[in-house]
């Protein structure tokens, strides 16, 4: 017979905690995270490119773990991940860009209940995931879709994240 498995609480979800605003746990390699949302004016950034060349970056195809996505952009040269692991909020220096299942996490969660000064746009984010050698994963906020962009192109934004183990989020 198995052991019953233990009981968390997670923070509720849109609470700032950890630098940002709680979005969701997520399963990385066996280990689950707590991810968050930076504040806008600290972790929002537009007209950066995801890579300027079509590349292949191998490193940068997690649906969930976004500072490895981030980590594999930044070392092929992308301006997107530079910045990202460049942010300096809260406290924190771990921002990365969120890998596009995290993207769908903050879709769901966060949209409907960040103040108005903290919301997402209406409009197209950048994940950290790459789809080919030429697109990179978006997701759209206004409709909720999950699309793909050319990496080469400077229209999109994108709105790090920092991840916890869940333990310390735990009270």
């Amino acid at each position: 017979m198995n052991a019953p498995l233990p009981t968390i609480t997670i923070p509720a979800l849109g609470a700032q905690l950890e630098g940002g605003f709680f979005h969701g746990v997520v399963l990385i390699e066996g280990q689950l995270w707590g991810e968050v949302t930076g504040p806008k004016a600290d972790c929002q950034v537009s007209g950066l490119a995801w890579h300027p060349d079509c590349t292949d970056i191998a490193g940068a195809t997690s649906d969930f773990d976004g500072l490895a996505n981030t980590r594999a952009m930044a070392a092929a040269g992308s301006p997107l991940a530079q910045a990202a692991l460049a942010c300096r909020s809260g406290g924190f220096d771990d921002w990365a860009i969120p890998a596009r299942g995290c993207q769908l996490l903050q879709r769901a969660h966060l949209k409907p209940l960040l103040p108005e000064a903290e919301a997402f746009a209406s409009k197209w984010y950048w994940s950290s995931t790459q789809f080919s050698r030429y697109l990179a994963f978006t997701q759209h906020f206004n409709y909720g879709y999950t699309s793909f962009i050319d990496k080469s192109w400077d229209g999109g934004c994108a709105r790090f994240v920092r991840r916890s183990s869940i333990e310390s989020l735990i009270d």
